[in-house]
């Protein structure tokens, strides 16, 4: 599976903020394919559109 996320105005510090969509999108991967909980699939896939929040998405959706 692979995911990249941009965050629309952000700095190369924004992962030392609070930061919803960071924290969201980071939990859920990290929940999903290091503890293997599938639990968090759907916050994953569908992914993210591009907008207000995200300047530019990438995703290997669907994943096994």
């Amino acid at each position: 599976m692979r995911t990249y996320l941009e965050l629309r105005g952000a700095s190369h510090f924004a992962p030392n903020t609070s930061n919803t969509p960071i924290a969201r999108a980071s939990v859920a991967w990290l929940k999903r394919f290091v503890d293997n909980d599938l639990r968090y699939s759907p916050f994953l896939c569908p992914a993210p559109a591009v907008g207000t929040t995200y300047s530019d998405v990438r995703s290997s959706c669907p994943f096994n």
